[in-house]
């Protein structure tokens, strides 16, 4: 899978394709993620196994650098796994008029 950069306070929602995993024998696939394992991200990510979807909203003072992992099954057991990282950056400043607001940084 790609990796994901979002921003945070702003929907997050990707779909995997159905096509995306195939078993040899054409077995209905299922998959699980690691997400509630992982402090910063089961707080708001969620997945549903049924449409193979991830979505939520990140919370505002969250930022950061995230592996998921997903495994997929097949009904006699077989699995792969599969993992894709997941940035979480603030959210942009902006101002009403002006449009985002770039931080600026002063040296000692």
């Amino acid at each position: 899978m790609t990796a994901f950069t979002i921003n945070a306070q702003e929907p997050f929602e990707y779909k995997i394709k159905s096509t995306a995993y195939k078993d040899p024998a054409n077995q209905k696939l299922s998959i699980t993620t690691n997400i509630g394992t992982i402090t910063g991200l089961k707080e708001w990510l969620r997945f549903n196994p049924l449409t193979w979807s991830l979505y939520g909203v990140p919370p505002a003072d969250l930022t950061g650098n995230y592996k998921v992992t997903l495994t997929v099954s097949d009904p006699y057991k077989g699995t792969v796994t599969d993992s894709f990282d997941m940035k979480v950056n603030s959210k942009p400043t902006v101002h009403p008029t002006n449009g985002p607001i770039t931080p600026t940084y002063q040296s000692g």
